[in-house]
């Protein structure tokens, strides 16, 4: 990861990133033991009222696979920890949900190759939307790349004033 976050519990989630991270972690496994996953997720989804965004969480985390520099921490459903690249996932789909592109794809960047992080960050924005369409909404957690990223978002034109010592 490219910064250091902090192990969330599971259980301490809102239920929507409870469902939507173990949609991420049941495609992990039907990937690993080659097993069909995708209705039990399309199920799961459902809970929220998202379950036809099922396709989509498919998209995402095989472009996440495909684009992975690194190998990426992605637990087993019963784990309640939560890993640090889950973590990011979690956050760049909120940030995307959020509207806040250019943010997602930096994150995303920080483990997968630059056309991968685009197409990450695109399918995010979908989910994020259909998500929103269900009244379902991923808290956004403050992010340390946020204040320089957009720094000068929170200035008004003008305003700034450079100093020289």
């Amino acid at each position: 990861m490219c910064q250091n976050q902090d192990h969330d519990d599971v259980h301490g989630l809102p239920v929507t990133e409870r469902i939507v991270l173990w949609a991420l972690r049941a495609w992990v496994i039907g990937q690993r033991k080659r097993m069909a996953v995708d209705a039990v997720i399309t199920e799961r989804l459902e809970w929220i009222g998202a379950e036809r965004l099922a396709p989509l969480f498919d998209g995402l985390m095989s472009a996440t696979a495909l684009g992975a520099v690194r190998p990426l921490t992605v637990q087993c459903v019963c784990q309640p920890g939560v890993s640090e690249d889950e973590r990011a996932l979690l956050d760049a789909l909120a940030l995307a949900q959020k509207g806040r592109s250019f943010e997602t794809v930096l994150l995303l960047r920080c483990f997968l190759l630059p056309a991968m992080a685009a197409e990450v960050a695109r399918l995010a924005c979908l989910i994020g939307e259909g998500l929103s369409q269900a009244g379902r909404v991923l808290n956004l957690r403050p992010l340390g790349s946020a204040q320089y990223a957009l720094a000068a978002e929170d200035h008004r034109l003008g305003a700034v004033s450079l100093a020289i010592h």
